[in-house]
């Protein structure tokens, strides 16, 4: 639901409300990935480029550490 909420606040450009409301998506589910990249793409689109590729380094990290996790249940 937040994430929804979060890209359409970016779709009219309510940026800050867009980033608080995405932020919020991820505090409720950590491996909400789209929610990483939504806030680079909004960051992005608010020309502070450094936060956004902050953001995307972090969703990145989080796909990198999701998969780590699920190969070493694999082994137990």
């Amino acid at each position: 639901m937040f994430l929804a909420l979060g890209i359409a606040f970016q779709l009219v450009k309510d940026y800050r409300s867009s980033i608080d409301t995405l932020e919020e998506a991820i505090r409720q589910d950590p491996r909400l990935f789209s929610a990483y990249n939504s806030i680079g793409l909004t960051y992005r689109k608010m020309g502070e480029f450094r936060k956004a590729v902050e953001w995307y380094s972090r969703g990145a990290e989080n796909i990198v550490n999701a998969i780590t996790d699920e190969v070493h249940k694999d082994r137990e």
